[in-house]
């Protein structure tokens, strides 16, 4: 767009800025690139691309956003630059006092934009002097003359058709968490426990995470995740501690007691569920049990409190939670984790090997083993025809039906059964053939191992089909004579 200008030193730009104490902060936005994309634009269209002037308003700006994320100096502007430019100056070093972070400087910067009745800029000055107060506050909310700037500049965006006003709110909202917090903690707690969460809940929990509980267990969705928050491998420890007021629940005791105390008081489901999550088998749960038998099906906490209540009493009644398990694994509503989880128990009670094998199945919620999320793309690959059906199995969805996979639990069931049920196994074909492939040639070396020619010979005609690419070798083997 403009010739001849200089190249750039960067091939990406760094948005970001080390703040101390190892924290990194984004601190240049999409917003400010697009701005200056179209007064790029602008000026090329009333001076010139040639125009020496908006030569240097380029080499400006570069090394404004060369500040998102190090110190850097801005090219000397010459003093009789046309008015157009120096106005523009004024705005970009305004921009740079905000990126490197001397917020009263650019408070003062911006305020005097906004004041100057001739700047292209003033809209936007009292928006961007309110962030930069706020940011004032949030970097030192102690100091009392930077509090009583950004109440000030927060009131300036007050009226609907100033330019930030959109803004007002998320501004508003990082001002109090700094110096309202009590006041912020309340509101959040508000917007979190709607019936409809708004479009920065996200953002909202991890505020609320931050600010903590009071005393009182206040907001109760913090306390009730307390419940869960120590680690396996540290009992004394847990990722929520400190983010929490008072103490967390330091064992399985604890929390138990805890959640009790408040399923009792509020006779809430959620406590409900907490207090079966952190229940072991052989603890008294009668009182628990019963009253997760009362859930509706269509009850939230329904799904949940079922799985607790069947992983506490599966081995007492295996008919009964055989054909509770079935009831539940034939809803259509079931998420792929939650169906995984049920078929998990229902092949702890599998009543043989052919069973087993039906129940064995399950699809990994990301097929490529991704623990941050899946994508589209991930389901691209060819599917396995149709997942068999199976006792108490429901209608399966699209996700369910694709790349099917033995569940943990069934993995470690088949690692430990002997080779004689694995046989069986690797022969069933309701299993897909890339499952009996994996059981097939494992017992064939499981076989030789053994030295058991019978059953290795008979995995390796097996094979012959499961792994026809081997065909000769599986084929020599099994017509070869024992010596």
């Amino acid at each position: 767009m403009v010739p001849d200008a200089p190249p750039l030193e960067w091939f990406s730009l760094d948005t970001g800025r080390d703040i101390g104490n190892f924290l990194r902060l984004p601190n240049c936005f999409a917003d400010a690139f697009t701005t200056a994309a179209q007064t790029l634009r602008d000026r090329v269209t009333a001076h010139g691309a040639d125009d020496v002037n908006v030569k240097v308003w380029l080499a400006t700006q570069d090394a404004v956003f060369s500040n998102c994320a190090k110190d850097v100096d801005l090219p000397p502007l010459s003093a009789d630059a046309p008015d157009w430019l120096k106005a523009d100056r004024a705005y970009q070093e305004g921009a740079v006092e905000l990126y490197r972070r001397h917020f009263a400087e650019a408070v003062r910067r911006f305020t005097a934009i906004a004041n100057d009745a001739g700047s292209p800029w003033r809209k936007l000055g009292p928006y961007l002097a309110a962030r930069a107060a706020v940011h004032a506050v949030r970097a030192a909310p102690a100091d009392a003359a930077r509090i009583s700037e950004a109440r000030q500049s927060l009131a300036s965006l007050a009226s609907p058709e100033l330019y930030g006003h959109d803004q007002l709110a998320a501004l508003t909202a990082a001002f109090d968490f700094r110096i309202d917090p009590e006041h912020r903690r309340a509101e959040l707690a508000e917007l979190l426990t709607a019936p409809i969460l708004p479009a920065t809940a996200a953002v909202d929990f991890k505020d609320s995470r931050l600010l903590g509980r009071t005393s009182d267990g206040t907001p109760a969705y913090l306390d009730w995740i307390t419940v869960f928050g120590r680690t396996p491998d540290d009992p004394q420890a847990t990722w929520f501690e400190h983010y929490a007021v008072d103490q967390p629940w330091k064992t399985d005791a604890d929390a138990l007691e805890h959640a009790r105390e408040r399923w009792m008081a509020t006779s809430d489901p959620a406590w409900l569920v907490a207090a079966m999550a952190v229940t072991d088998r052989g603890k008294n749960t009668a009182d628990l049990l019963a009253a997760s038998r009362s859930l509706k099906p269509d009850d939230p906490a329904f799904l949940t409190a079922a799985y607790h209540r069947l992983r506490l009493t599966l081995d007492k009644d295996p008919g009964a939670s055989r054909a509770e398990l079935d009831v539940i694994l034939a809803r259509p509503d079931l998420a792929v984790t939650s169906r995984n989880l049920f078929l998990a128990l229902r092949t702890m009670v599998a009543g043989d090997e052919k069973e087993f094998a039906r129940l064995a199945l399950c699809c990994p919620p990301c097929p490529n083993g991704r623990d941050d999320g899946c994508i589209a793309e991930d389901y691209g690959l060819e599917a396995y025809d149709e997942m068999r059906s199976a006792p108490g199995r429901g209608p399966e969805s699209e996700q369910m039906r694709k790349l099917p996979d033995f569940g943990p639990g069934a993995a470690l069931a088949i690692d430990r059964m002997t080779l004689s049920e694995r046989v069986s196994l690797a022969e069933d074909d309701n299993l897909p053939a890339t499952l009996r492939l994996d059981v097939a040639l494992t017992n064939w070396t499981r076989a030789v191992l053994l030295d058991n020619t019978a059953v290795a010979g008979r995995m390796a005609r097996l094979l012959v089909g499961l792994l026809p690419q081997l065909a000769p070798e599986w084929t020599a083997y099994s017509s070869a004579r024992s010596r």
